[in-house]
């Protein structure tokens, strides 16, 4: 997997979730009452450098947990008091009101602030630069959208939230997910993703080609198999993992992807043996396995045969020619399909390029299960 950099934009400020440190403001303010508490009628107004002063609709508690930039969870809180009003373009975090109630500003320098109350921390970690500056905000989930990461019938949400939380997946698959669970998709069509762009820009091109002269008519009746090597980012150039050996399989008739690591090309036998028996246990016998005719998947097809993996027969090994990447594409175009998705989510949840070799397998793991 290549560098992908995200780097953060003035699109992110609109969102919900994003809060802005804003040391002028003698409240808290929010454009949107999700989640609110104890609404009731205000007076107070928002003034800004230039225009009419803004006059706020309601006041309102908004209980919710903070989040790291990195994804980490922060202190659960309740900012009481805040403005609301829909016609603000951000949400504000009054800085001197925090200060007042006894909040210490801890650090502050260019990658943002923190304030800090006994053995609680705030971080303003999300630093989008300016022409002359930076804007700092930090991230502040309410429990309406913590709540609506569960599974449960009924939950309602827009489509852009059920994209970002099925994997980033396409419109048409993104829905018929959500229906499966018992969401409910609010009105609206899914508009451009700026993570899925930047991730597919960086796909490299697969010849999408699968020469078999009979097709899989049930699951399992053939399956593609290929080993891809992932790196990262690091500060010093790409960064292998230790289980940087990535193995997909797909089966032909259905689509369905499973996906496993391995330290080394020849740690994935035993795996995709005990992977072939549970397939067969649950009635879904493997008849053909299609893949390249390297020294692993060849150690793959010697170690099936033994007496100890028996009951997984019989399969048959179809090799393909070497240097044919076309002729295993379903493997082979998984690899960026995928990658793509987890690079997409890793954006999306802002996490910097630094910190993802400690989530890379685990999203991409995501993806391949939140695949359609």
């Amino acid at each position: 997997m290549s560098k992908v950099d995200v780097p953060m934009t003035m699109d992110i400020l609109s969102e919900d979730d994003i809060w802005i440190c804003d040391s002028g403001a003698s409240s808290h303010s929010t454009k949107s009452e999700k989640g609110a508490r104890n609404k009731k009628d205000t007076s107070s107004t928002s003034v800004g450098h230039a225009g009419p002063a803004i006059k706020a609709t309601s006041s309102i508690d908004v209980p919710g947990r903070f989040l790291a930039k990195d994804g980490s969870p922060g202190m659960r809180a309740c900012l009481t008091d805040v403005s609301f009003n829909e016609g603000l373009n951000f949400n504000l975090m009054s800085l001197s009101r925090m200060l007042v109630q006894g909040w210490k500003i801890s650090s502050g320098n260019a990658t943002g602030i923190h304030i800090q109350k006994g053995e609680n921390t705030i971080k303003f970690d999300i630093v989008i630069p300016t022409a002359k500056g930076a804007i700092i905000a930090c991230r502040f989930i309410r429990d309406s959208d913590i709540n609506a990461t569960s599974t449960e019938t009924g939950v309602r949400m827009g489509i852009e939230k059920a994209h970002r939380l099925l994997g980033h997946g396409d419109e048409n698959s993104t829905r018929l997910t959500a229906k499966k669970l018992g969401w409910v998709i609010t009105p609206g069509k899914l508009k451009p993703c700026e993570h899925c762009a930047k991730s597919k820009a960086k796909q490299k091109n697969v010849t999408k080609r699968s020469d078999s002269s009979a097709k899989a008519e049930k699951p399992g009746e053939r399956v593609y198999l290929d080993l891809s090597k992932v790196t990262v980012a690091g500060e010093k150039g790409e960064v292998e993992l230790k289980k940087k050996h990535w193995k997909i399989i797909v089966d032909e008739k259905t689509g369905k992807k499973w996906s496993e690591f391995s330290e080394t090309k020849s740690g994935m036998v035993e795996p995709t043996c005990e992977w072939l028996n549970k397939m067969k246990t649950r009635k879904i016998p493997v008849k053909v396995i299609r893949l390249d005719p390297g020294g692993e998947n060849l150690k793959l097809e010697k170690r099936c045969s033994t007496q100890e993996w028996q009951n997984i027969q019989p399969i048959e090994f179809e090799f393909t020619s070497r240097d044919t990447p076309q002729h295993n594409s379903l493997a082979e175009v998984a690899f960026p399909y995928l990658a793509g998705k987890a690079r997409a989510m890793m954006g999306a949840a802002n996490m910097p390029p630094e910190k993802r070799r400690f989530v890379v397998i685990e999203a991409l793991k995501c993806a391949t299960q939140l695949d359609g």
